[in-house]
């Protein structure tokens, strides 16, 4: 009969300790992590140089104040730069933006924010809202407000297509164009 009580007597005691145990290690536990976690590892860099090839020939160069590099979706966010494109060994236009993103995968180069774009060689440029590197065709792409001057005329649409030295350009229509001629007349 002893053995009958002990047994009560220490199951209950085992019972309280475990049930006690549990109380305490429920309220020590940290509140779950929310839902909504950040998006894979990010990381920052300050004044950045980057150097894009193709065939062994520079094909782009640019300095960036900021870069932050989003390993998860393969971009890398950029800020306050300046850009060089290259061809033939030589940089054949130059372009200043306050924010790019550049796309690992597609190896696109997507300056946003008011762009102006420069040839190096003559009195072109291009200022647009965004202006596109498209790697696959090794062309710009600029979208949104376009400006397109050489000398004294100038091409307004809202797309421009155009090879990095400006000297191959085709725009998206409607076009307007600003045409000024000397004549000669007082």
């Amino acid at each position: 009969m002893k053995k009958l009580l002990i047994l009560p007597g220490a199951l209950a005691v085992a019972l309280g300790s475990w049930w006690g145990t549990q109380f305490v290690a429920q309220w020590t536990q940290p509140r779950p992590i929310p839902s909504a976690t950040p998006a894979g590892p990010a990381f920052t860099f300050a004044q950045v140089d980057l150097v894009e090839f193709g065939e062994g020939a520079k094909l782009w160069d640019l300095k960036a104040d900021a870069v932050v590099y989003d390993s998860e979706h393969h971009v890398a966010n950029l800020s306050g730069i300046h850009a060089r494109f290259w061809e033939g060994g030589r940089v054949v236009s130059t372009a200043d933006a306050p924010e790019a993103v550049f796309d690992t995968d597609t190896r696109d180069l997507r300056m946003k924010g008011g762009i102006q774009v420069e040839a190096a060689r003559s009195d072109t440029a291009v200022r647009a809202d965004e202006v596109v590197w498209q790697a696959a065709s090794q062309s710009l792409h600029a979208k949104g407000d376009v400006k397109f001057s050489r000398g004294v005329s100038r091409l307004e649409g809202p797309e421009l297509w155009a090879n990095r030295s400006l000297e191959q350009v085709r725009m998206g229509a409607p076009v307007r164009a600003i045409v000024q001629v000397e004549t000669g007349w007082d």
